[in-house]
C-alpha cells in the first residue's frame, strides 16, 4: 500500500498540516532563514507521526474544532522531527537526506545547529497555540527522552559490551518516544480517559521502537537498497545495533576481541570484515521473535478501540513496518 491509499481517510487533514509547516518555516523576518525553510519544505517526507496522530484522534472524535487544534499539533509534532533529523545529521556526518544534502552539508554546522533550534520554537508556538497544557507536557517530556536517547547513543559508540536492555531503551527515547507522544495527543485531542491515552501511547511506543528496529536490521542486511543510504552506516559510526549485540552474545574470546578491534576502526574495510564475521543463520531466528513482540504488544493496546477506517490504518501502519523487516530477513535466510 502507498501513502497515497493509506493517508486517503485523512488526506484533507495531511494537506492542512503541510501546508501550515511550509507556512511556518517561512515566515521569518530573515530570508536565510526562509531560503533553509523553502529548501527543507520541498522534501517534507513521509510525515508519518502527524499521520498517527490524526488516525488516533479520529478513531474517537472528528468535531471541526478539534479538527482544528489536530492541524497545528501534526505540524508542530513533524517540526520536532525535522529539527530532529536536523541535528541527527549532524551528530552522523551525513550528506544525503531525501534524496537531497543535508542542512549540514548544504549551509554547515553553524547554521544547521540553530535552525533545528528554531524549528523546536515554532513547534512550541503551535501548542501554545492550541491551548492544550496535557499535550504541551507530553510533547516536551518526548523532546527529553528523545535528547537523553541520543546522548546515552553517542557516549557509547565503540562500546561492545552494550546490553541488548539498553539498546532498546535507547531505541524508546530516540524514536518510540516521538511516535508514542503522537499517538497519546490524538486522544487527548479526543478527551480520552488517561487509560486509552495509556494504551495509545504504548501503540505509538511499540510502533516506534519496531520501526527502529527495521531500520538497524536493515542497515546491516540491505542498506544500500532498503534505506538510501550508505551500507552499514550505523557500524561505521561505532554504534552497536541489534545484529551486532545478538551476534556477539555467542561469540567466542577471538571474535569478540576482533569486534572491539573492527569498532575501533569503523570504516568501509571493518564493515567488510563485519559482514564476513557476522553469522546471520544464527540470529536471523532471535530477530524474528523480537520483531514479532513488538508487533503483538503493539496490537494488543488497539483492542480498546471500536472498529473504523482509521483503526484500520494503525493496523496497517503496523503490518507495512513489520512486512518490511520480515520480507528483507526471510530473502537474507533463503
Amino acid at each position: 500500500m502507498d501513502l497515497d491509499t493509506l493517508y486517503a481517510p485523512i488526506q484533507t487533514e495531511m494537506d492542512d498540516i503541510s501546508t501550515l509547516i511550509k507556512e511556518k518555516i517561512k515566515k521569518s523576518q530573515f530570508q536565510a532563514i526562509n531560503d533553509i525553510g523553502s529548501y527543507l519544505g520541498e522534501s517534507l517526507g513521509k510525515q508519518l507521526r502527524p499521520a498517527l496522530m490524526v488516525f488516533s484522534m479520529l478513531s474517537f472524535e472528528n468535531s471541526p474544532a478539534k479538527i482544528k487544534h489536530a492541524i497545528k499539533i501534526g505540524a508542530a509534532i513533524e517540526l520536532i522531527h525535522m529539527a530532529s533529523l536536523i541535528h541527527d545529521d549532524i551528530l552522523d556526518k551525513a550528506d544525503i537526506r531525501h534524496n537531497k544534502p543535508t542542512i549540514v552539508k548544504k549551509w554547515g554546522a553553524d547554521i544547521a545547529i540553530p535552525m533545528g533550534v528554531y524549528l523546536y520554537s515554532l513547534s512550541l508556538e503551535l501548542i501554545a497555540d492550541t491551548g492544550n497544557t496535557d499535550i504541551l507536557h507530553d510533547v516536551s517530556r518526548s523532546v527529553s527522552a528523545m535528547c537523553e536517547g541520543e546522548i546515552f547513543q553517542v557516549d557509547q559508540r565503540g562500546n561492545s559490551l552494550l546490553s541488548l536492555e539498553e539498546y532498546l531503551g535507547i531505541l524508546e527515547r530516540k524514536t518510540g518516544a516521538l511516535f508514542s507522544t503522537s499517538c497519546r495527543c490524538g486522544a487527548i485531542l479526543a478527551d480520552q480517559t488517561v487509560f486509552i491515552q495509556d494504551q495509545m501511547a504504548q501503540f505509538g511506543m511499540n510502533l516506534g521502537v519496531l520501526f527502529q528496529l527495521t531500520d538497524d536490521v536493515l542497515d546491516i542486511v540491505d542498506a544500500e537498497a532498503s534505506l538510501k543510504k550508505g551500507g552499514g552506516q550505523d557500524f561505521q559510526l561505532g554504534e552497536m545495533t541489534l545484529p551486532i549485540i545478538l551476534m556477539t552474545k555467542d561469540m567466542t574470546s577471538q571474535e569478540k576481541n576482533q569486534m572491539d578491534k573492527l569498532l575501533a576502526r569503523s570504516d568501509a574495510a571493518a564493515l567488510e570484515e563485519l559482514m564476513r564475521l557476522v553469522k546471520f543463520d544464527m540470529i536471523i531466528s532471535d530477530i524474528q521473535k523480537l520483531l514479532l513482540t513488538y508487533e503483538e504488544r503493539a496490537k494488543d493496546t488497539l483492542s480498546h478501540l471500536s472498529s473504523s477506517a482509521y483503526k484500520d490504518r494503525l493496523e496497517t501502519v503496523l503490518r507495512l513496518v513489520i512486512q518490511r523487516a520480515m520480507c528483507q530477513l526471510e530473502t537474507t535466510h533463503a
